[in-house]
């Protein structure tokens, strides 16, 4: 991993993104229904915004220009976030940068409690690909598999060793390069425990980060 708090390092990294500005998006409020474990001892919100937060700390740590679009506990909503993402899109546009997003989740999936494991989806539908989305979706699946190893936690890499294309709202719908990433399932018990342990989002957090700058540098 980067020694991100490293002035050399913050240099680079800020020399690197200079023609890019980042968006991230945490989805769901806390009073979102539904999105919670079976238990109720989390709130989908809860990780997703304290990722959200340590990413934008590494963005603002290291000089460079990001976004978040729906900040906090409020559920802004998809059309909003939408509106949001357009307008900033619009602008990096407009400054000649380019538009790169990350909407943050944790998954759920109640019938079977087995399911477990991470996914980084970039869009696809039918023969309609986001090139550049699936190779933002793999630079951060790689980090992620990598984190997890350094740090010994057990999360398994699902579908294509950790990204699949899908046609979800935040990735058919926005105008720059998104992924999105379904860290860990909240109806798994084993997964769950790394949700709820401020470590893992750490280790998350800068796992997205270093991926979000393999991606930039090649």
């Amino acid at each position: 991993m980067y020694k991100i708090f490293d002035s050399t390092i913050i240099s680079s990294l800020k020399a690197w993104s200079e023609e890019y500005i980042f968006g991230i998006d945490s989805g769901h409020g806390w009073l979102t229904g539904g999105k919670r474990s079976i238990d109720g001892s989390l709130r989908e919100n809860e990780f997703n915004t304290a990722v959200e937060d340590k990413l934008a700390m590494l963005f603002h740590f290291c000089g460079i220009e990001y976004h978040q679009l729906a900040a906090g506990w409020k559920d802004e909503g998809l059309k909003a976030r939408k509106k949001i993402e357009g307008e900033l899109f619009l602008d990096a546009k407009t400054r000649g940068k380019m538009f790169v997003g990350i909407s943050i989740h944790a998954d759920a999936y109640n019938p079977d409690t087995s399911a477990n494991g991470f996914c980084v989806y970039y869009y696809k539908k039918g023969s309609s690909v986001s090139t550049s989305g699936k190779h933002l979706a793999r630079c951060v699946a790689d980090s992620i598999i990598e984190s997890d190893f350094q740090n010994n936690h057990i999360i398994n890499p699902r579908h294509s060793n950790g990204i699949k294309g899908n046609n979800f709202f935040m990735l058919r719908e926005t105008k720059g390069v998104w992924v999105l990433i379904e860290n860990a399932f909240m109806s798994n018990d084993r997964d769950l425990s790394y949700l709820k342990d401020d470590g893992f989002r750490n280790n998350r957090a800068e796992a997205i980060f270093q991926g979000i700058f393999k991606y930039i540098r090649s």
